[in-house]
């Protein structure tokens, strides 16, 4: 019964495990898609500018685009929600671990078990058998 409700345990678990690690891959994924496509517009706007462009403007803040700065402040977001999806994966990775742990230790107590369960019948049937051939040389005696 025990190992059965560990199995199943251990079973949820590992669906639990699976699930978030499924859900944080698909955050990666979705972040790394839109990521891109917001790089790409960022390096086509700031390379795609002539040089006579460059050369003939005054300073830097009468070129200020409020949508390139929009876009950056995107990116930054994304990249935020990317460094969230691998902090969520190392923790997965930690319950997988103390998970796999303890399966290996419920695994080694069932298996301890089993050969003390196996070594006691086999002391009790040896204990039998050494009680039936006492009885049967005794009732021998007797005849």
């Amino acid at each position: 019964m025990s190992s059965r409700k560990t199995r199943n345990m251990s079973e949820k678990e590992v669906k639990k495990i699976c699930s978030c690690v499924s859900l944080s891959t698909v955050k990666w994924k979705l972040a790394n898609r839109q990521g891109k496509i917001i790089l790409d517009f960022i390096c086509g706007k700031v390379y795609s500018e002539d040089k006579d462009d460059q050369e003939n403007s005054k300073t830097i803040d009468e070129r200020f685009d409020e949508e390139l700065h929009a876009k950056c402040q995107t990116l930054a977001n994304i990249l935020d929600t990317m460094s969230e999806a691998v902090a969520e994966l190392e923790g997965i990775e930690d319950k997988a671990v103390g998970l796999e742990q303890l399966c290996d230790i419920s695994a080694s107590m069932n298996k301890s078990s089993n050969q003390s369960f196996n070594s006691s019948s086999s002391n009790n049937q040896n204990s039998s058998n050494y009680m039936n051939s006492s009885n049967f040389q005794n009732s021998s005696n007797y005849q």
